[in-house]
């Protein structure tokens, strides 16, 4: 029994997924590193992604390489200074309050600042403590921020579902913030766009899986009665 292959098939332009099935090893590990390297001085890269997509089928391919590939793309948050530490989180928030959730071309910019601030707001300490007079307490300016990105329509978006998540499973933040949260995402999902709705509703979900269960229950009901009331469009 023979297999015969369509001749567009041997063509450049092929099917990603048919690709996928003939990969053999990291073919492009070579052009992966030169990419990471251009970081330091350039943000176009975005021609090449479709290269690495085509391991989703294969990601046993690239595991061998990863090691290698991570410590560089360290190596290069290090040398711009965006360490992890408690001294970082004014000045990101203050970076991430300027940025407009809204702009595509700038997903990847917003999707690496969220990651930094999940990590960052994970810090063991009351974030009180972070105050100063001459500005809106840091909780209330994150939850801001949170709620910004939570209606955006981009890459980014799936991110701050995370982030926001996590933040308001916080213990110092949960007691002074969730409940309102609940309250405003009452209003965003019986008001508000489709988008909008899928940004607070995940974030829900996110809310009750991080959140330690006997703290949820107290919410539950009103979660519920809220999305029982959702009308929304076919």
């Amino acid at each position: 029994m023979t297999l015969e292959v369509a001749d567009e098939c041997t063509e450049k332009e092929f099917d990603v997924i048919g690709l996928g099935c003939l990969k053999e090893s990291f073919t492009e590990h070579s052009e992966v590193e030169k990419l990471i390297d251009e970081l330091r001085t350039s943000a176009q890269h975005q021609s090449n992604q479709t290269d690495i997509h085509q391991y989703q089928e294969q990601p046993h391919l690239i595991d061998s390489h990863l090691d290698g590939l991570l410590t560089k793309i360290i190596n290069i948050i290090r040398e711009e200074g965006l360490d992890y530490e408690t001294a970082d989180l004014e000045p990101l928030l203050h970076y991430w309050e300027n940025q407009d959730p809204g702009v595509q071309l700038k997903w990847e910019t917003h999707n690496g600042l969220l990651l930094w601030l999940s990590i960052v707001v994970k810090i063991p300490f009351h974030l009180q403590r972070f105050d100063t007079s001459t500005s809106e307490p840091i909780m209330e300016r994150i939850l801001n921020v949170c709620k910004k990105y939570l209606a955006g329509t981009t890459k980014a978006l799936d991110m701050a579902f995370y982030v926001s998540a996590i933040y308001l499973t916080r213990p110092d933040v949960k007691d002074s913030y969730l409940p309102g949260f609940i309250n405003w995402a009452h209003e965003v999902l019986t008001k508000d766009s489709a988008q909008f709705k899928e940004g607070v509703l995940s974030t829900l979900a996110g809310v009750f899986k991080h959140g330690q269960r006997e703290q949820m229950m107290e919410h539950a009901h009103a979660v519920l009665r809220t999305i029982l009331t959702i009308k929304f469009q076919p």
